[in-house]
């Protein structure tokens, strides 16, 4: 935002949000409260400073470690700050198994999504996420055949099957964000179509996203 009329880059900054950024929901913030609250306060006479404060605090209940006033980064420096955090995070809050592969897909597809707008990220995204769904489908196939099998545990008790896996629900979510916020394109989308269940398919299917292109920099000097 390099324009000197603060009531202009208040609208400029608040409706590249609103277009843009999908997690409001998943953040709990009603964006609209947020403009009529932080809107009134911006006038022509607002100085650089003052409307820095008044945006930040716009955006603090975003609670987005990837959001914030900044210099210009171009997306995949968002992306390398984002797996940074990302990696630190599973650090702080270990996992494993199943559980440690969804949350290391849920902060990838959630944090730091401006990393989208370039075409190797998103199509990194859409193996990421094909993977994801094809990696659920043949470790349930591999458990309904164990349970087939004819053996016997060590107590002597027939092998009960394990609990078929799920897709997370944090993860279907931050994949409809994306989609909707115009960040997977078509052909992503046909692409992740082809490989999820149907009824994942039918969900996405439903999903209006954002035609237009991601917009130049600075548009993500917002993103740290």
């Amino acid at each position: 935002m390099t324009d000197h009329d603060p009531e202009k880059n208040f609208e400029e900054l608040w409706h590249t949000f609103n277009d843009r950024y999908p997690f409001f929901e998943l953040r709990g913030v009603d964006w609209d409260k947020q403009y009529a609250e932080y809107r009134p306060q911006v006038t022509k006479e607002t100085d650089e400073a003052a409307l820095f404060d008044i945006l930040c605090r716009m955006l603090a209940p975003l609670n987005d470690g990837h959001v914030g006033l900044d210099a210009g980064k171009s997306a995949d420096e968002v992306g390398k700050i984002a797996d940074a955090v990302c990696q630190q995070r599973l650090v702080n809050a270990p996992q494993r198994g199943q559980a440690a592969v969804e949350a290391k897909l849920h902060c990838f597809l959630s944090e730091g999504t401006a990393r989208f707008c370039t075409g190797s990220q998103a199509r990194k995204a859409t193996a990421d996420i094909i993977n994801y769904f094809k990696g659920i489908e043949y470790t349930n196939k591999a458990m309904v055949m164990a349970a087939n099998m004819p053996f016997r545990s060590s107590s002597g008790d027939n092998a009960q099957p394990s609990t078929s896996l799920t897709p997370d629900p944090r993860v279907a979510d931050a994949i409809e964000g994306l989609m909707r916020a115009g960040y997977l394109n078509r052909g992503h989308r046909e692409d992740i179509g082809a490989n999820v269940p149907r009824a994942y398919k039918e969900r996405f299917a439903r999903v209006v996203g954002i035609k237009s292109p991601c917009p130049a920099p600075p548009w993500w000097a917002v993103w740290k």
